[in-house]
């Protein structure tokens, strides 16, 4: 929306300024708060004017500072007092389109409009659309929604380094939630399990670069894994050695967090998920002791865990009966190789989306609250994350 140039006092070309930047960082709640400054310095100043000209035009910008801040009642309250007529031919052409928008969006339905509107462009995969449309609307959701929303249709248009920015921001800006750096992790697993290993290695690059957590470090280690089934010899080795260094430190990391992020369900299960992969990891370089400690230590850390780490701790028993040279290695080797495959399969039901169209599936046309019952734990946790956010 165009509007006229802030040109005044001090405070208020500061306050708008310093809105201007928290605007683009995604910080909409600072926004909010110094674009409002501002409009409240430009509305005092308008007070004091002797001129009429003068006193419209200062009620004009400081509408617009209203506006650019999200503060849209308050915005309509001052474009009706502010009197066209004394207005300046530029600023009058400029002034009844953007009357027209403030009232447009201080009406009660903007929001559901709007949020319908991401709705509808997600069902129908114009996810860059929507990040335009995000941009021109920032207020229609909170600033942790923005972030996290903005992160997913980035990962819906492959753009991992940007989806690792926002939900960087996110984190941010909702520190003490333990389910978001959970949500931010997992999608490189969906990328692995659909066999787009190289596309699944470059995100976590982004997210190691980006997101400072345990839970980034768990899919680092992870992927590693996926990618070092698909190789062999010295390519195979360096790949588990690094998925164990992963590890090594995700594990280091978690116990580093917050009691409320250790005992989080759903980081637990990911860290044990974590766990299995690197007895995996260890049994087939032979390392039976070392993979037998890994799952002790995984049982001792989430006894309730996926039974798949029960299942290899016995597995890893019997091979360590099994002295080297001996016909049942080879059997018991073809027995573990098709566990394996199954194994890695099926952890990742856990974070696969069941569903076709992720944005469409957050966004509920009639609430806007997209929890309910789904075939997966993902698609639940994700549903239950966007009515968390309290994006109402």
């Amino acid at each position: 929306m165009i509007v006229p140039e802030l040109q005044t006092s001090d405070s208020a070309s500061i306050a708008a300024a310093e809105g201007n930047y928290a605007l683009g960082t995604g910080d909409t709640e600072l926004a909010k708060r110094k674009y409002f400054e501002a409009g409240k310095a430009l509305e005092n100043e308008s007070e004091s004017a002797l001129r009429a000209a003068n006193r419209n035009f200062l009620r004009f910008l400081a509408a617009s500072q209203y506006f650019h801040g999200g503060n849209y009642k308050i915005a309509l309250k001052v474009v009706r007092r502010t009197e066209e007529r004394f207005l300046d031919p530029g600023a009058r052409a400029l002034f009844g389109p953007f009357r027209k928008e403030v009232e447009d969006r201080a009406d009660p339905g903007y929001l559901n409009r709007m949020r319908e509107k991401v709705r509808t462009l997600g069902m129908k995969g114009f996810h860059a659309d929507i990040l335009e449309l995000l941009k021109v609307h920032p207020y229609v959701f909170s600033r942790t929604g923005l972030a996290f929303l903005r992160a997913v249709v980035c990962e819906e248009l492959n753009r991992y380094h940007a989806a690792s920015l926002f939900y960087a921001s996110a984190l941010k800006f909702q520190p003490d939630d333990p389910t978001l750096p959970y949500l931010a992790a997992i999608y490189p697993q969906l990328l692995a399990s659909r066999g787009r290993l190289d596309e699944a290695w470059e995100y976590v690059r982004y997210q190691l670069e980006e997101i400072n957590h345990p839970t980034v470090q768990i899919s680092a280690s992870i992927v590693c894994y996926r990618k070092a089934s698909l190789t062999t010899g010295e390519e195979e080795t360096r790949l588990l050695e690094e998925q164990a260094k992963f590890f090594e430190s995700a594990w280091a990391g978690y116990q580093q967090m917050p009691l409320a992020f250790q005992k989080n369900a759903l980081l637990r299960e990911y860290m044990s998920l974590c766990f299995g992969m690197v007895a995996f990891a260890l049994w087939k370089r032979g390392d039976n002791h070392g993979a037998e400690k890994v799952c002790d230590t995984a049982l001792a850390f989430n006894p309730q865990g996926d039974a798949t780490i029960a299942e290899i701790q016995a597995l890893l028993k019997k091979a360590q009966s099994l002295a080297p040279g001996i016909p049942e290695i080879a059997d018991n080797l073809r027995a573990f190789n098709e566990y394996d495959r199954a194994a890695t399969d099926r952890p990742f039901d856990v974070v696969r989306p069941a569903v076709n169209n992720r944005i469409a599936d957050y966004l509920s046309k009639s609430s806007f609250d997209p929890f309910s019952e789904q075939q997966t734990r993902m698609d639940a946790v994700r549903k239950n994350r966007i009515s968390q956010l309290q994006l109402l």
